[in-house]
């Protein structure tokens, strides 16, 4: 039943329920959504109080404030905040700086703020905290906080990037990137980086990684780095390296090594090695642990395995059940025990052999 009492709203007052907040947005936008597409106005615009700050309705090229439009097009500069419908068009040029969302998303030449896409965010480039369901695209470089449904890539990626599928860069990614399948860089990978399968880097990568299959870089890898199947280095790996079934440097391990089945390198391991089934290496200064076999040209320091074979000097200790070595500068300890530069009764001898001079 209708309040009889209560008193009849006059024109003026529905006027100024209009002009409350909530009305001013609802009007705002019926007029961004029906301005540009009016035949008198296409591509036009109009600002409150002023064409280029305050509340701006359409496709203004050069607003600060409040902007909503339809769709971006031949923007220059945005400051403030910036609503868009529709995917942007022919909009290479902009710079938008301060809160901008879009219902496709927005792109741009410089991106700056906190900013949104149902499908995406892209520009040369972007920086703050930037979020797409679908990806995050930085042609040149991307620097704050990116969080993307599937993928984000660009040239240079700095910050906090997170991802569903992946990330990857033509040139390098530095502070914390999280890939669901993997991270890689054309160049440099350094910080803290996690991938579903795997990372990887051109160059070099530095810090900690962790790859659900393998971590690798072209040149070196330095830090603390862990694969489940396996972490490869072109140059030298530098740090603590663990892998599932192997570790593999063409130049050096220095550091810690350990990994499943096997460690090698090319030139040499400084530090600790420890294998489930054999070390291969030209030197070994420091230890080499393994199951099965160590194979070097020259040891300096302690060496354990089923089989010890130094095919050059060893200096240290040798232990395992059969240990061979053509020049014995140390001891070794095992069944069978072969120095051959001791005399010709001394070279092969059970328990223990020994050469000290």
């Amino acid at each position: 039943m209708p309040n009889r009492c209560a008193p009849r709203r006059s024109g003026l007052d529905r006027c100024l329920n209009a002009l409350r907040p909530s009305g001013v947005l609802a009007v705002a936008y019926g007029l961004a959504v029906l301005f540009p597409l009016s035949p008198h106005a296409a591509a036009g615009s109009i600002g409150i109080p002023n064409p280029e700050y305050g509340l701006g309705l359409g496709n203004s090229k050069t607003f600060t404030g409040l902007r909503i439009n339809v769709r971006d097009r031949d923007v220059e500069r945005v400051s403030g905040i910036n609503l868009t419908l529709w995917a942007p068009g022919g909009n290479r040029d902009a710079h938008m700086h301060g809160l901008t969302i879009g219902l496709v998303g927005p792109n741009g030449r410089d991106l700056r703020g906190l900013l949104a896409g149902g499908v995406g965010v892209s520009g040369d480039r972007v920086s703050g905290l930037a979020g797409g369901l679908i990806g995050i695209q930085a042609t040149k470089s991307f620097t704050g906080i990116g969080v993307a449904g599937i993928g984000m890539g660009g040239d240079q990626l700095r910050g906090i990037t997170i991802a569903g599928v992946g990330i990857g860069a033509d040139g390098d990614v530095s502070g914390i990137a999280v890939g669901g399948i993997g991270v890689g860089a054309g160049r440099n990978l350094r910080g803290i980086a996690i991938g579903g399968i795997g990372l990887g880097a051109g160059k070099d990568l530095a810090g900690i990684a962790l790859g659900g299959i393998g971590v690798g870089a072209g040149e070196n890898v330095a830090g603390v780095v862990a694969g489940g199947i396996g972490v490869g280095a072109g140059g030298n790996l530098r740090g603590i390296g663990v892998g599932g079934v192997g570790i593999g440097a063409g130049k050096c391990v220095k550091g810690l090594g350990v990994a499943g089945l096997a460690v090698g390198a090319g030139d040499a391991i400084y530090g600790l090695a420890v294998a489930g089934a054999w070390i291969r290496t030209e030197r070994v200064h420091g230890a080499g642990v393994s199951a099965g076999y160590i194979r070097c040209r020259d040891l300096s320091g302690l060496g354990v395995a089923s089989h010890v074979r130094v095919k050059g000097t060893q200096r240290g200790l040798a232990i395992g059940l059969v240990n061979t070595a053509r020049t014995l500068k140390g001891v070794q300890i095992g069944l069978v025990n072969c120095a051959r530069n001791n005399p010709p009764a001394l070279r092969w001898l059970p328990l223990l052999n020994l050469h000290l001079k």
